[in-house]
């Protein structure tokens, strides 16, 4: 059931749904609160919906479920950037860079040229 939730959100989430998503997910988290990759999704839902606030609360759970990646960090900072919290933003954007690899790294210093 839970994987039929995920399924569904994966696929509504690639065509760009993001409210259909973010129902989805949803759902599955309400099967297993403690997914770091059901967080992770529903806070990138939450950002592409223009919910910053509860895309960082979920952003932040994945990342104390373990989630260390370095689309966790430019997502939460993307969504600090666009809450006006200009800090956290940089230094989500730092930490993205110390986990990117070389493509990744160039696309994080790009964010943070916009706050620096």
């Amino acid at each position: 059931m839970e994987e039929d939730y995920i399924s569904e959100g994966l696929n509504n989430f690639i065509s760009y749904n993001y409210s259909y998503s973010l129902q989805m997910f949803n759902k599955a988290d309400s099967i297993n609160k403690s997914n770091a990759d059901i967080k992770f999704y529903l806070g990138v839902c939450h950002l592409k919906l223009g919910d910053y606030i509860n895309s960082i609360k979920e952003l932040n759970l994945s990342q104390e479920y373990g989630n260390k990646s370095f689309e966790l960090f430019l997502n939460r900072g993307t969504s600090h950037l666009y809450n006006g919290d200009m800090n956290y933003a940089r230094q989500d954007f730092l930490d993205a860079i110390n986990v990117a690899n070389e493509s990744q790294r160039n696309i994080a210093e790009k964010y943070l040229q916009k706050i620096n």
